[in-house]
């Protein structure tokens, strides 16, 4: 399991160490973390802010460089950056799966991150699972905005918003949620 943890968040100033319920996100997530038996746990983070909450929770951390720590780094290049890492490493093991579980999803369940390993481990011609949830705005209710605003652009089964005259009868979207993430490591690999 990585936890994802960069000291520098422009949109919620010091959000994985924000106190919430008495800690911080990041302990929470820690905490919820290590009930997860059969998994190794390491918190990916720049800030020495970060590392303090990791020596606390006897945690393991890695310190990512400069080049993915900035606000333009992806999540994804700080854990191939991690992979990179275990890999040229003779004394440390590669997992077989990685899971990113971002310390700002604090309310995610145990079951929940066992549930989706289980249905990746158990469908072989996936490379990964990711959580989503109900979406709160509808596709068809997008416009894009040129010279004039269009809408009606995007298209379900190829009917667009104008094809219902209810709501209702939209058909039902989901949107991607970064809460769990799971993904085989060798899928990682091809991206040395």
């Amino acid at each position: 399991i990585i936890i994802p943890a960069r000291g520098g968040s422009l949109r919620v100033k010091s959000k994985n160490t924000r106190k919430f319920f008495n800690t911080s996100l990041l302990s929470l997530k820690i905490q919820k973390c290590l009930k997860i038996k059969s998994s190794e746990l390491i918190v990916s983070t720049d800030s020495n802010k970060v590392i303090s909450i990791c020596k606390k929770n006897k945690v393991n951390f890695f310190l990512r460089s400069k080049k993915y720590s900035g606000s333009k780094a992806t999540m994804i290049s700080a854990v191939l950056e991690l992979v990179r890492y275990f890999n040229s490493s003779n004394n440390l093991k590669l997992p077989r799966y990685i899971a990113i579980l971002p310390s700002t999803y604090p309310f995610v369940k145990k079951t929940s991150i066992i549930k989706a390993l289980n249905l990746l481990i158990k469908n072989k011609n996936l490379n990964s699972i990711c959580s989503y949830s109900e979406s709160l705005l509808h596709p068809y209710d997008f416009v894009e905005v040129k010279k004039n605003m269009e809408f009606n652009k995007i298209k379900i089964n190829n009917k667009g918003k104008l094809s219902f005259e209810r709501t209702q009868d939209f058909p039902m979207v989901k949107v991607l949620s970064g809460a769990i993430r799971i993904t085989k490591t060798e899928y990682f690999l091809k991206f040395k």
